[in-house]
């Protein structure tokens, strides 16, 4: 996603992948929270403040490195841990800004079987 700051007219960009299939779904996350931020069909940017923009870069670098900590830890498992591991992670109910903190505390959980 491609992003104009407002406040200074910088370029930037926010990026997060599935590891699964290499798809960016960034706009899917910003989208289905409310987030997503006004288009400027002028220059092909979403605009954003500077604020809501390190929040959501943070958040998503956080998010990034607990998924793909996640998934090569679920690589390793054999059932019935890969199972429930899976079960817990995606029963997982909190705010976004907490998901990675959980994913992570139930990664020690399992990273000690692999």
């Amino acid at each position: 996603m491609k992003i104009t700051i407002i406040e200074t007219g910088e370029n930037e960009e926010l990026l997060i992948f599935d590891r699964k299939t290499g798809v960016n779904w960034v706009n899917d996350l910003l989208g289905n929270h409310g987030a997503l931020p006004n288009y400027n069909d002028d220059d092909g940017t979403y605009h954003m403040a500077q604020e809501d923009f390190d929040w959501w870069e943070n958040l998503i670098e956080e998010y990034q490195a607990s998924d793909d900590r996640y998934y090569k830890i679920l690589d390793q498992l054999k059932e019935p841990d890969y199972d429930n591991m899976r079960a817990e992670v995606e029963n997982l109910n909190c705010d976004l800004e907490d998901l990675p903190g959980y994913t992570n505390q139930i990664c020690d959980e399992y990273e000690i079987l692999t």
